[in-house]
């Protein structure tokens, strides 16, 4: 069975949105990052406390910009690198994450062609397959993997079942 779709940055973003969702390492650092500005601002307000002896009104301040910042930070930090990450993208001549791709899936293996590049990837070479709404990941290591989109593929029910057959997915 052959399949053929093209690769576009949302496609690839969407791979990267997946992958920092389920990433311990991003978690550990939106973590960081929600700690970073409340603990900076509660020890100058401590210190401010213990040297000029000012009033206890200003811990609502602190505490008013402390929530502030935590719901900020949590509803917007993904969504910064994510245009980031587009906005690198864009730049990029040749870009690498844009191509063509045919994938044919064998017995034992799934040939993957791109313009310049042909490779046979065996399915026990796959780490582990991630299927999100529109997508399938084919991730060949931690943090590569083979983009499919869904809504651009005629047979994927076909291949699906193919990689359930294999235990894959």
């Amino acid at each position: 069975m052959k399949i053929n779709f093209e690769n576009t940055i949302e496609d690839y973003l969407a791979f990267l949105k997946d992958y920092l969702v389920n990433s311990k390492q991003f978690k550990k650092i939106k973590f960081l990052a929600l700690l970073i500005v409340p603990t900076t601002l509660l020890f100058l307000w401590i210190l401010e406390f213990s040297v000029n002896n000012i009033t206890k009104n200003w811990l609502y301040v602190y505490l008013f910009f402390s929530i502030i910042w935590i719901i900020s930070i949590q509803k917007n930090y993904l969504k910064t690198v994510l245009k980031r990450n587009k906005k690198i993208f864009l730049k990029m001549e040749n870009n690498p994450f844009l191509w063509n791709c045919s994938m044919t899936f064998e017995n034992d293996s799934i040939i993957i062609e791109k313009p310049n590049f042909e490779t046979k990837l065996k399915y026990s070479w796959i780490v582990k397959i991630v299927e999100v709404y529109d997508y399938l990941f084919l991730y060949i290591s931690d943090i590569s993997a083979y983009i499919i989109p869904k809504n651009k593929v005629d047979w994927i029910e076909e291949v699906i079942s193919l990689l359930k057959s294999k235990n894959l997915l």
